[in-house]
């Protein structure tokens, strides 16, 4: 696999994700799904807002990249950019739900904090552009996003977005 290749790969892979995954921070708020289902399951961070807006903004990431990729996978990539924001949604909860369940105190840290909303991206998606996946690729994005991941979670609490650096 030539560099070009393995860097849009890459970029394929983690773009709706990331845009996904970051966006609630930002725009989150509003009713917890806690608050919706009656259940202390998810704590007070996983919004309806957030969780709506990770799969709108990491849509509409995938539809930009889409415009630079070849037209024969444009359509394929818009519904992997979809299916991969809802994963990585669903990751996130996931993650919440398995603290809560091992108890892990709401707000501290947890290792697959960082993992398991790209893992379960990379699952969804991988039902739309199989021919995108190759181990290479999908080590080097568990690899880096578990740093960037971190990297990008304290400078968000640096500049007060986020109350804890995790």
């Amino acid at each position: 696999m030539v560099v070009m290749d393995f860097a849009l790969a890459f970029l394929m892979l983690v773009f709706p994700a990331y845009a996904a995954n970051a966006i609630p921070v930002l725009l989150g708020g509003g009713m917890t799904f806690d608050d919706l289902l009656k259940l202390k399951l998810f704590g007070k961070n996983k919004t309806i807002r957030g969780f709506l807006s990770g799969i709108i903004f990491g849509s509409l990431a995938s539809l930009a990249l889409m415009l630079f990729l070849p037209v024969q996978i444009r359509f394929s990539y818009v519904l992997f950019g979809i299916f991969s924001s809802l994963g990585a949604m669903l990751g996130d909860l996931l993650g919440s739900l398995l603290k809560r369940k091992i108890g892990i105190a709401e707000g501290k840290q947890f290792f697959l904090d960082q993992i398991l909303f790209i893992a379960v991206a990379l699952c969804f998606g991988y039902l739309f552009i199989p021919e995108i996946y190759n181990i290479t690729v999908v080590i080097a994005v568990l690899i880096v996003t578990f740093f960037m991941h971190i990297i990008f979670n304290i400078i968000a609490n640096k500049i007060g977005v986020k109350n804890v650096p995790w």
